[in-house]
């Protein structure tokens, strides 16, 4: 191998490698940066992520809301302003290794570092092609700066696939829950100082990190010289285009995305939800609707864990948060409800959780920041929307209710006609009309019924692991009944 700053030279496997990457969209290549060259880049990745929030059109900070609070999830937009990783990334062995597989010279298009820490989300099944509408001919190259498994969220390949052109692509850029179901991904464990280069056509995803320890990985864009140097142009529209909080051109992201570490202060605009609360059409949200079986024991841990460090926290003067989850899922257990709305019951304030709210946190109910919206996206991109839908929706029920049923106003705990103002107060009956008509309205008004009746002292109840290893396990497997009002 050559010179850091020098072409890169394949080895004796060249042939095999160039066939792999043909035949499959992607190829995984063994230690291409050595030890030392990979503990630089590790040091380069820690000095970045070190930098503070830029508000003068340089890099670009992402964050999300994990488990264990506010976390660092996307730097992009770095080379400019650390000179010795953009002279590795624009001139070096990279896109020398990446031009020899795409057949042409190539220029940096883009340039980020994804870091997934322990909490992290993960990313819907997608194609990375949507996103770059200007190119035809366009690489990735993955580089390795902390070791990638299958518990940290490594990256899954769809081997084969990226000959197919675009698939199953939805309004939001992902692939479609039926598209998705029609593909075997593969793994790509890697460890520091490995490179894959793959497909802007191969779909891919990667999990939530179920693990203790971060998952940083550099991800590199390559464009063929021929279509002209296009990165900053590609900045300058990205900024431009991005909503505040959101993440990328494409609604891939899983998780819960915030434009500042300060979570209090934020508003949950999430990657893959918009949902007006005044009866206005909310656009539902597409990406990974059914966790696969694999995954479900660590779906269940995910919750065991959101609920252990948030779940003791006050909901109200009387009740916990765990204690108003159990006693909600128990009312629609005893009711007779499908396991979907029995989970969606459980987890119906799980944004709570997620944004950390509760009677410590000063005006926790003076300010609505919509936290069935958090929620909602946490729940896509692990069940059903059958149970996420019903989520997202919980909160205007109340307003639907207030209007559609007589007495029900009169009957809410005070802290729920003080929260029903500063989510909008009572709907129109013409507002409730269009509400009602809305996918998983009139799941969301029977859960809301049992959200309202889950708030009493000291009411038995079964476990929570009573409702993760029943109802909750048999939804992520599969093997619920789908059948919800």
């Amino acid at each position: 191998m050559s010179a850091i700053f020098g072409v890169f030279s394949w080895s004796a496997a060249i042939a095999e490698d160039k066939a792999f990457y043909s035949a499959n969209g992607y190829v995984h290549i063994r230690n291409v940066f050595n030890s030392s060259e990979a503990a630089l880049l590790s040091r380069w990745v820690e000095e970045i992520g070190a930098w503070p929030q830029s508000n003068e059109s340089k890099w670009m900070h992402h964050y999300e809301h994990t488990v264990h609070g506010a976390r660092l999830t996307r730097t992009e937009n770095i080379v400019s302003y650390l000179p010795q990783l953009g002279r590795w990334l624009m001139a070096g062995k990279l896109p020398s290794l990446v031009g020899q597989l795409l057949g042409d010279d190539v220029f940096l298009y883009k340039e980020k570092i994804n870091y997934k820490y322990p909490g992290g989300a993960g990313y819907a099944a997608h194609q990375d092609a949507p996103a770059y509408k200007q190119l035809s001919r366009h690489l990735t190259a993955l580089v390795a700066v902390e070791r990638a498994t299958v518990a940290n969220g490594c990256l899954e390949f769809a081997a084969g696939r990226h000959r197919e052109g675009l698939i199953g692509l939805t309004e939001d850029g992902i692939l479609s829950q039926e598209a998705e179901a029609s593909l075997d991904f593969t793994p790509c464990e890697m460890e520091p100082g490995d490179v894959a280069v793959f497909s802007s056509y191969i779909p891919h995803r990667s999990r939530p990190n179920h693990s203790g320890e971060r998952r940083a990985l550099l991800y590199l864009t390559y464009n063929a010289q021929r279509e002209g140097y296009l990165r900053d142009e590609y900045y300058r529209h990205k900024r431009a285009a991005l909503k505040s909080g959101q993440l990328s051109l494409i609604k891939h992201f899983q998780g819960v995305a915030l434009s500042s570490p300060e979570v209090p202060d934020q508003q949950p605009i999430t990657a893959r939800v918009e949902v007006t609360v005044a009866g206005e059409a909310s656009a539902l949200a597409n990406g990974q609707a059914h966790a696969a079986p694999t995954a479900a024991p660590n779906v269940l841990d995910e919750l065991r864990a959101m609920f252990a460090t948030y779940g003791k926290t006050m909901y109200d003067s009387v009740v916990t948060q765990e204690e108003h989850a159990l006693q909600t899922a128990a009312l629609a257990e005893r009711a007779g409800a499908s396991d979907m709305l029995v989970t969606a019951s459980l987890l119906h304030d799980v944004g709570h959780l997620l944004l950390d709210e509760h009677m410590g946190n000063d005006g926790f109910l003076d300010h609505d920041k919509q936290h069935e919206l958090a929620g909602a996206a946490y729940l896509a991109g692990r069940f059903p929307d059958e149970v996420a839908g019903p989520v997202r929706l919980h909160v205007p029920a109340k307003r639907y209710l207030c209007q559609a049923r007589p007495g029900y106003w009169e009957a809410l705990s005070p802290a729920s006609k003080r929260s029903l103002e500063v989510q909008g107060g009572v709907l129109s009956s013409e507002e409730a009309d269009e509400f009602i008509r809305r996918p998983h309205a009139a799941a969301a008004a029977e859960l809301r019924v049992f959200d309202d009746l889950g708030k009493a002292r000291a009411a038995p109840t079964p476990t929570l692991e009573h409702f993760l290893s029943g109802a909750v396990m048999r939804v992520l497997t599969g093997r619920a009944d789908k059948n919800v009002a």
